[in-house]
C-alpha cells in the first residue's frame, strides 16, 4: 500500500493541455490559447501577399503558437468581399484587423496591399501605442498607396519619401530593395551574427534554411541588432555550398530587432526577417526563430526554454512561392476555415486535461528505457520546469530499462516500486512504459490494456 498517494498518473505520451478547437470567424480564424507561459497574450497574424503563401504560413503558426504555448491568436486573409472566399491577389480588404486594439502582437506578411481607411487604422492605432511587431518576408513593402493619394496612410506606402520608406523601413528597419540571391535558384542558409549569439531570440535555433533568396538590406542603422546574416546558396537544397564572390562579402542581413519611434512618438521594438514563405517554415530552426521572437516582444524572453516547441500541429503542405492569377483563387475556393484546427489536430490532447501541478510537487518518472535516458538528456524536466518556473519542483527518475508494467526486477532487499513512490513523497508519476510490452504482439494488448 502507498502511503504517500501520488495526486496525478500520467502515462506513456505526455501532452502538456487540452486541443481547444478554433473558433472561426467567417472571414478569419481564431485559436485559443492552451496553457503555456504565455497564457492570456494575444497575437494578431496577418496574411495576404501573393507570391509566398502566407495565407499558408501563418495559421500553421498560429497553431504553434496556441496549441503549444498558449497564445490567442487571431488569423486574417485577403479576402474576395463578394465571394468570402481567400484571395491573396485582392490588395483592398482583409477583414477583422479590429483584433489589433487588444493585441500584445501582430506578426504581419503582407505585400503592396491598399487597404481601406477603416481597415487600415487598426494597423495604425497599434503601431502608434508602440505596441511589438513582427514582420516576415515581404512586409519589407506591406504597404503600398498606388491609387488613393489622398488617404491619410498614403506615408505607410514602402515608397513613401516624407516618411522615408514608409512603415518597412521606419517601424521593420528596411523596405524594398532587391533580389540580393537569384530568386527561384539560390536559396537561403542563416548564419549567427556571433556578436548576438547570446541573446535569447536565438535560444536554440540552428539549421535556418529557406528556398526563398537572400533580399537586399541597406538600411539598417548601427541599433538596429542583426541576429542572422543571410547566406546565399549556390542551389535550392540545404547541403548546397554558399555561392562564392561578392553576394557573401559581406552577407546581408536576414534577421533583426529594431527599436522603432512611431509616428505618434511612442517607442516600440521590431523583429524582422526577410524569410518567410510558406515553404521557408519547413526549417525548424525558422520556426523556432519567430516563437522565440514572439516570446521576447511580449515581456516572455526569460521564459524562452534552451529549445522552443516549434512541433507543426496538424497537416502543413506548403506550396512552393510564385505569382498565381486569379483564376487559381476562383479555382481553388479556399476560405479561412480550410486553415482551422481540424478534429485530427485537436487530438493532439483532446481527452487530456491541462497539465495541472502545485507548488513543491514532487515527480517521479518511471518506465523503461524512453524514461531511463531522461536520467541522461533530461529535456521533460527542463521543458516542465520552464512552464513552472515559480513551483520549485523535485523530480526523481526511477525508471529501468527492463521494466515492464507488471515486471520490474530488483535486487533483494531494494523495495517495491510502491515503496520507493513514498520514498520520494511522490506526488505526480510520469510512466513511459508499452515498447517491451509490444513484443507480445497483438494478443498482448489486452493484458496491456489490464
Amino acid at each position: 500500500m502507498i502511503k504517500h498517494a501520488p495526486r496525478s498518473f500520467l502515462a506513456v505520451i505526455l501532452l502538456m493541455a487540452a486541443a481547444l478547437p478554433a473558433s472561426a470567424a467567417e472571414q478569419w480564424l481564431t485559436f485559443a490559447g492552451k496553457e503555456g507561459p504565455a497564457k492570456g497574450k494575444k497575437i494578431v497574424l496577418v496574411s495576404g501577399d501573393e507570391e509566398y503563401r502566407s495565407e499558408e504560413a501563418l495559421p500553421m503558426l498560429a497553431k504553434i503558437l496556441s496549441q503549444r504555448h498558449g497564445f490567442d491568436c487571431t488569423v486574417h486573409f485577403a479576402i474576395d468581399p463578394d465571394t468570402g472566399i481567400i484571395d491573396s491577389n485582392n490588395q483592398n480588404n482583409i477583414p477583422g484587423l479590429e483584433q489589433l486594439d487588444d493585441a500584445d502582437l501582430m506578426i504581419i506578411a503582407t505585400r503592396f496591399r491598399e487597404l481601406p481607411d477603416e481597415q487600415m487604422k487598426h494597423v495604425v492605432d497599434f503601431i502608434n501605442a508602440g505596441k511589438p511587431v513582427i514582420g516576415l518576408r515581404t512586409a519589407t513593402h506591406a504597404f503600398n498607396y498606388s491609387k488613393h493619394k489622398d488617404s491619410p496612410y498614403v506615408e505607410w506606402g514602402f515608397s513613401s519619401g516624407n516618411w522615408p520608406g514608409g512603415f518597412g523601413r521606419q517601424i521593420l528597419g528596411d523596405t524594398w530593395i532587391s533580389h540580393h540571391g537569384n530568386h527561384g535558384h539560390e536559396a537561403t542558409r542563416g548564419i549567427v551574427n556571433q556578436q548576438q549569439k547570446d541573446n535569447p531570440v536565438l535560444r536554440g535555433v540552428s539549421d535556418v534554411f529557406g528556398q526563398t533568396d537572400v533580399y537586399g538590406i541597406k538600411n539598417l542603422t548601427p541599433d538596429d541588432k542583426v541576429l542572422l546574416y543571410g547566406q546565399v546558396v549556390a542551389g535550392m537544397k540545404p547541403g548546397d555550398p554558399p555561392v562564392e564572390g561578392e553576394k557573401n562579402n559581406p552577407m546581408m542581413p536576414l534577421a533583426w530587432l529594431k527599436a522603432y519611434t512611431a509616428p505618434s512618438g511612442k517607442k516600440g521594438e521590431a523583429f524582422c526577417t526577410t524569410m518567410g514563405a510558406s515553404i521557408d517554415f519547413t526549417s525548424e530552426g525558422l520556426r523556432r526563430l519567430v516563437v522565440n521572437a514572439a516570446y521576447y516582444l511580449t515581456g516572455l524572453g526569460e521564459r524562452i526554454p534552451e529549445k522552443n516547441d516549434v512541433e507543426i500541429v496538424g497537416k502543413f503542405e506548403p506550396s512552393f512561392f510564385g505569382f498565381k492569377n486569379n483564376e487559381y483563387w476562383k479555382e481553388k475556393a479556399l476560405r479561412p476555415a480550410d486553415f482551422a484546427l481540424q478534429a485530427e489536430d485537436a487530438s493532439l490532447a483532446a481527452n487530456t486535461a491541462p497539465l495541472k501541478l502545485n507548488k513543491g510537487d514532487h515527480i517521479s518518472i518511471i518506465g523503461n528505457t524512453l524514461g531511463e535516458r531522461m536520467q541522461h538528456d533530461g529535456w521533460l524536466e527542463t521543458l516542465i520546469q520552464s512552464t513552472f518556473p515559480e513551483h520549485q519542483l523535485t523530480f526523481r527518475n526511477l525508471s529501468f530499462s527492463a521494466d515492464e508494467l507488471t515486471i520490474r526486477q530488483r535486487s533483494e532487499g531494494f523495495g517495491s516500486p510502491d515503496e520507493w513512490l513514498t520514498k520520494t513523497k511522490t506526488d505526480v508519476v510520469f510512466a513511459f512504459f508499452g515498447f517491451n510490452e509490444s513484443y507480445a504482439g497483438e494478443e498482448g494488448l489486452a493484458k496491456f490494456k489490464q
